[in-house]
């Protein structure tokens, strides 16, 4: 496990705001949302909605993709990654446990 990547998440996912978009984006599933979508629903600035979105794309949770004048945002899985931090080994950020 990579220790540092899992508290960079944790640590993302424990402001409310931040924990507030990724559950929406959960909610959405792999369609993911438009921004302007995400601050409809969450009813935040663009400039705070922004600021939490980079956050979270740089703790690898979040995946932008520009499709013509649209960003869509989905949520990453938590052990698969394209973070360059994680490339190298999967992580889990839940502990295992014996049956």
């Amino acid at each position: 496990m990579n220790r540092k990547l899992a508290a960079r998440c944790l640590a993302e996912l424990g402001n409310l705001t931040r924990l507030g978009i990724y559950r929406l984006l959960v909610r959405a599933g792999p369609p993911g949302l438009n921004i302007s979508e995400i601050q409809l629903r969450l009813d935040i600035p663009a400039s705070t909605l922004a600021f939490h979105l980079r956050g979270l794309v740089g703790a690898g949770l979040v995946s932008q993709e520009r499709i013509g004048r649209s960003v869509i945002c989905r949520r990453t899985s938590c052990h698969r990654r394209s973070h360059p931090a994680a490339a190298a080994s999967t992580v889990s950020i839940l502990p295992r446990t014996n049956p």
